[in-house]
């Protein structure tokens, strides 16, 4: 992890703090965590089967910004996307932020096989193989076509 990233990493942990002190919500709280750990990794290099720090695929870039707002969630895009723990969003339009948003990118439309952040306003961040690094997406037509559903962690 480079200096950048600690002090980000730090700020957050401040942010953390101050929210729960001034009666943020925990999932909120984790929520906000996840988003800006998620966006200190932009740049980041995607490689296949890597959780962090300084490489991702789309499951494992999940797994570490949520891990840090201690949530711990499987490294399988289809294990979370299919855990019943977590609540099913299939209308885009009920999004909020920090929903994991799932889509199918391969075989157009029978298997889930990647995995975003939702940061609202119609936007996601997620580490793409196609990119070959993490990058915040614009939900716009070709990613509606291929979205599948998200689910809530907290």
């Amino acid at each position: 992890m480079n200096r950048n990233q600690r002090i980000i990493l730090a700020a957050i942990a401040a942010l953390a703090l101050a929210a729960l002190l001034l009666g943020v919500a925990l999932p909120q709280a984790r929520v906000l965590i996840a988003e800006r750990v998620a966006l200190a990794q932009l740049g980041d290099p995607y490689v296949f089967g890597k959780a962090g720090p300084d490489t991702f695929d789309c499951s494992g870039l999940m797994k570490y910004a949520y891990g840090k707002a201690g949530v711990k969630l499987a490294h399988h895009t289809k294990t979370v996307a299919n855990d019943g723990r977590y609540r099913t969003i299939e209308d885009p339009a009920l999004l909020r932020e920090g929903d994991l948003v799932f889509f199918d990118t391969l075989s157009g439309g029978s298997e889930i096989d990647h995995v975003g952040l939702w940061l609202g306003r119609g936007r996601f961040v997620h580490a793409s193989s196609a990119a070959g690094e993490v990058i915040v997406s614009e939900f716009d037509e070709k990613w509606q076509k291929r979205f599948s559903w998200a689910k809530r962690v907290v």
